[in-house]
């Protein structure tokens, strides 16, 4: 019995930036879940900006998958990654996980 959450690194189509997340459950009693995908941009020093969200809100179902795409256009050059926070058991239940590899793009 257990839930996971995955994330994936974000990847870079024309001036978007593309990014998802998952979580996932096995076993009986974790309903409702939840999960919020976040895409931040590095602002140095160990510092991260949340630039867009995307939430699932409550489901009763064991898989959720959320993706969002985010316009860099005019950014410049920055450093970007996904953390995904899961959340079961309407909240009594939470997980956070964050891309191990970041995307470096220039918009």
């Amino acid at each position: 019995m257990g839930v996971h959450c995955l994330r994936q690194r974000p990847s870079k189509f024309a001036n978007t930036i593309e990014f998802e997340g998952f979580q996932s459950c096995t076993g009986t009693g974790w309903s409702p879940l939840r999960v919020k995908v976040t895409l931040q941009r590095y602002l140095g020093a160990g510092l991260w900006q949340n630039k867009k969200v995307v939430d699932s809100g409550n489901a009763y179902i064991d898989f959720l998958q959320r993706d969002g795409i985010y316009d860099c256009s005019g950014t410049g050059n920055e450093e970007y990654r996904v953390v995904t926070d899961g959340y079961a058991v309407n909240g009594a239940y939470h997980k956070s996980v964050q891309s191990l590899n970041y995307l470096r793009v220039t918009c």
